[in-house]
């Protein structure tokens, strides 16, 4: 029994692209991961995280490590009101709550 295998489709959304292959090396995952349009679409999704706020005091913070094995985004608070909207407010787990249909 094989189990799907998500992706980026050609439209931009995530879906089924193909089926799990068990033999993927660790350096081809890797290669996976990094693919532009992969790296596209996390940073557009932090992006709509942090726009979902509603708060000019968030930023996206998108390491630069060639080595790490995942592209990562970050929102996190970018002055203290940000980070005190977030003790007082958890605007952040709201807006991703909202993104999750919560």
């Amino acid at each position: 029994m094989s189990s799907p295998l998500y992706g980026v489709t050609e439209s931009g959304g995530l879906g089924v692209v193909g089926e799990y292959d068990p033999g993927l090396t660790e350096e081809k995952d890797r290669e996976i991961r990094n693919m532009p349009f992969i790296k596209k679409h996390l940073s557009a999704l932090a992006h709509d995280l942090r726009d979902r706020t509603g708060s000019e005091n968030f930023e996206v913070i998108e390491p630069t490590d060639k080595e790490q094995a995942r592209p990562r985004a970050y929102v996190c608070p970018s002055n203290n009101k940000g980070i005190h909207e977030e003790l007082s407010e958890a605007v952040l787990l709201k807006a991703a709550l909202g993104m999750a249909g919560q």
